[in-house]
C-alpha cells in the first residue's frame, strides 16, 4: 500500500485501486515471480526473477462511475435505460427473478431506488416504453421460461401482467424506434425465432403480427464446443430496430448478423389493427466473425448511418448501413485477461462506440479516427447489460452489481 492506493498481483495481472477498493488501472505481470512493485513518479517500478520493468501510468479514462448499487443476489442479467421528465430511469434484472429500479437526476445527483418486482424465472432482457394515450410509463420482461411481462412500476408498482407466454427463454425484446405511441414491438428467442407483435388501441395485450425462424441450426457442420449446439438450434442473442423502423438486425450464435425487411403498411384507422406485416424478407447476411455474434446496434451518428455486431470472437465489425460496406473492425487488443465481449452500443447522433467484456472491462472509441478512448475495468464479473442513456452510461454485471457512469 502506497500514498497512491494499493498495488497488488492478481493471478496475472497487477492492480492498482484506490484506499477505497476502486480499480484506477490494471495490466499484464512481466514474466516471472513478482518480488517488488512500487509507483513513483508517474511511473510502475515492477521487479521480477527475471526482469526490471518501468511502466508509464496510462492517462485515466474519461469515465467517472457516479454509483454502483448491489441488490441483487444473483448473477444481473437485462438493462433497460429511459428518459422520463427530467430523470433517467433505469431497470435492471437477474437469474433470480427480481428486476430493480433507480432513477437518478440528469444533474448528476446519486441515484435513488424506487422498486423492486419479482416474477416467476430468470430475467434475460428488459425494454422501457414511454409513456402514450393509453398508458403510463412501463416495463416489458422478458424471462428465462418464455414469459413477456409488462409492469407500470410508477403507477402499479406491485402488480406485473403476463403479456406472452412462448415455448422458449426471451433473449431480446426491443419497441420501435420513436413516438411512445408506436405499437410495434419485436422480440427474439434462443430458438432462432423472430417474432413481431403489436399492441392494439385500447388493449393491454400483445397480438402476434408475423414469426419466422430467423436463424436455423447449421446440421453436419463442426460445432464449437465452447459455445454451445448450432446442431440444434442457433440462438439470437441480440436485435434491434433500423432508425426508420422499416428493417430489424438479428444476430446469432451462427457467427452471422442478418437484416429483415418489413412490409409494414398502415391501415385505415376505422380498423382493428394498426398495420398489417408481412412475414420479414431476409435482406442481407453479414458474416466474417469467427465465435457468436452477441450484439447489434443500428444507429444515426456523425459519420452516418451505420451498424455495429460484436462478437465473441473480440472484434467490432463496423458498416455503413447505406451500401453495406464494412469500414473497420475494432479490436480489444491490449485489454488483459480472457475475455469476450458480451455488449456493444453506438452513440445515437454521437461519435462514440461503446464495449463491455466477459471479464469486466468497458471500452470505448471515436468513429471517426478509430481510437481507442478508454479501456478500463469497471466491475469484477462479466458485464451483462449496456445501455447508454445520455448523460449516462449504466452497465448491470454477474458481479451483481449495476452501476451508472458519467462520460467526460
Amino acid at each position: 500500500m502506497t500514498d497512491h492506493g494499493i498495488l497488488a498481483q492478481n493471478r496475472d495481472l497487477i492492480e492498482h485501486r484506490s484506499v477505497d477498493g476502486t480499480l484506477i488501472l490494471e495490466f499484464d505481470k512481466p514474466e516471472g515471480s513478482l518480488r517488488h512493485i512500487s509507483f513513483k513518479k508517474e511511473n510502475y517500478y515492477i521487479i521480477t526473477d527475471y526482469s526490471i520493468s518501468v511502466l508509464p501510468a496510462k492517462d485515466p479514462p474519461n469515465v467517472t462511475t457516479l454509483a454502483t448499487k448491489t441488490p441483487h443476489s444473483l448473477s444481473c442479467c437485462g438493462l433497460d435505460t429511459i428518459k422520463h421528465n427530467s430523470q433517467t430511469l433505469l431497470a435492471a434484472g437477474d437469474l433470480s427473478g427480481k428486476v430493480h429500479l433507480w432513477a437518478v437526476d440528469n444533474c448528476a445527483k446519486e441515484p435513488d431506488y424506487m422498486y423492486n418486482l419479482e416474477v416467476c424465472s430468470g430475467v434475460r432482457s428488459l425494454c422501457w416504453k414511454g409513456e402514450d394515450d393509453d398508458n403510463p410509463v412501463s416495463l416489458l420482461i422478458g424471462c428465462m421460461n418464455g414469459v413477456i411481462y409488462r409492469w407500470f412500476p410508477l403507477t402499479d408498482p406491485i402488480n406485473k401482467h403476463i403479456y406472452i407466454a412462448l415455448p422458449r427463454a426471451v433473449t431480446s425484446i426491443k419497441w420501435q424506434n420513436g413516438d411512445p405511441a408506436t405499437s410495434l414491438v419485436a422480440s427474439a428467442d434462443s430458438g432462432g425465432t423472430l417474432a413481431i407483435y403489436e399492441k392494439a388501441r385500447g388493449e393491454d395485450f400483445l397480438r402476434l403480427r408475423s414469426g419466422i425462424l430467423a436463424h436455423r441450426p447449421s446440421l453436419g457442420n463442426k460445432q464449437d464446443s465452447k459455445f454451445g449446439s448450432l446442431q440444434q438450434y442457433a440462438e439470437i442473442w441480440s436485435l434491434c430496430w433500423s432508425p426508420d423502423n422499416h428493417y430489424i438486425a438479428t444476430c446469432s450464435e451462427d457467427q452471422t448478423c442478418k437484416i429483415w425487411k418489413l412490409n409494414i403498411l398502415s391501415r385505415s384507422e376505422f380498423t382493428y389493427c394498426l398495420y398489417s406485416i408481412d412475414i420479414p424478407i431476409e435482406w442481407l447476411t453479414l458474416s466474417g466473425h469467427a465465435l457468436a455474434v452477441t450484439c447489434v446496434s443500428w444507429e444515426k451518428t456523425n459519420i452516418g448511418e451505420v451498424l455495429i455486431t460484436a462478437s465473441d470472437d473480440k472484434t467490432i465489425r463496423l458498416y455503413d448501413a447505406t451500401n453495406w460496406e464494412l469500414l473497420h473492425i475494432f479490436t480489444t487488443e491490449g485489454t488483459s485477461g480472457w475475455h469476450t465481449i458480451t455488449y456493444a452500443t453506438l452513440e445515437s447522433e454521437g461519435n462514440r462506440l461503446f464495449a463491455v467484456t466477459e471479464n469486466g472491462h468497458m471500452l470505448s472509441w471515436d468513429l471517426e479516427s478509430k481510437e481507442l478512448l478508454f479501456n478500463k475495468r469497471i466491475h469484477i464479473g462479466s458485464i451483462e447489460g449496456l445501455a447508454y442513456c445520455k448523460p449516462f452510461l449504466t452497465t448491470v454485471s454477474a458481479d451483481c452489481c449495476a452501476a451508472f457512469h458519467i462520460l467526460e
